[in-house]
């Protein structure tokens, strides 16, 4: 899993991973990339999905962990550009309701 962290304005970051977010990964990567990026107090943190290959339970865990600990530093996180195949597993679990919006972005600037 490769990531990156950018503010595209004030109180807004757009965390960009490419990869599996998965046990494979080892314990707790995906979870040090939200800490890194809840560090500097974002009032939305938008997690890009676009280059997510796939995703298992430990990583669909790890996505809720964010999302509740996101939400209890008053932080909004949301998730854009997953493939269809992500999207679905996010469906099934439920975790759509709570991490994907209702249309999805029109543009980059649409990210922050």
């Amino acid at each position: 899993m490769v990531y990156t962290i950018e503010e595209r304005q004030p109180g807004a970051l757009v965390v960009s991973i490419s990869g599996r977010i998965s046990v494979e990964n080892g314990d707790g990567v995906f979870a040090a990339v939200i800490d890194e990026a809840l560090g500097s107090r974002p009032r939305l943190l938008t997690v890009d999905l676009a280059e997510v290959t796939g995703i298992d339970s430990c990583g669909l865990g790890e996505l809720a962990a964010a999302y509740a600990r996101a939400r209890r530093e008053g932080c909004r996180l949301r998730v854009v550009h997953a493939n269809a195949r992500v999207m679905e597993i996010l469906r099934v679990t439920r975790l759509a309701a709570f991490l994907v919006e209702a249309s999805p972005p029109l543009s980059d600037k649409a990210l922050a």
